[in-house]
């Protein structure tokens, strides 16, 4: 399940969408590929290869409870200004 914000230049204008991907577990960027396909394996937890293997390293589809929960969970880590209250009600 992706999500996604954008990087924003100086002035606050978007320049590129930054898209996040979510198993309901894990969350990596859409970007995760570039450095895998570079021989960065040794980024990766064990344990994040084996849960993705075992969805043959196919994203499944989330209920939208899950989605809402896993994009929270995103943004109270990484960008807890920009999650307001009323944002990502069920």
């Amino acid at each position: 399940m992706p999500f996604s914000r954008y990087v924003s230049d100086e002035e606050g204008g978007p320049q590129v969408p930054l898209i996040y991907y979510t198993d309901g577990r894990w969350i990596w960027v859409s970007y995760l590929t570039f450095f895998l396909k570079k021989g960065y394996y040794s980024l990766l937890s064990e344990e994040f290869i084996k849960s993705i293997g075992q969805n043959n390293f196919v994203i499944p589809t989330l209920d939208d409870g899950n989605k809402v929960e896993a994009i929270r969970y995103y943004y109270s880590i990484y960008h807890p200004e920009l999650l307001k209250d009323d944002d990502l009600k069920d």
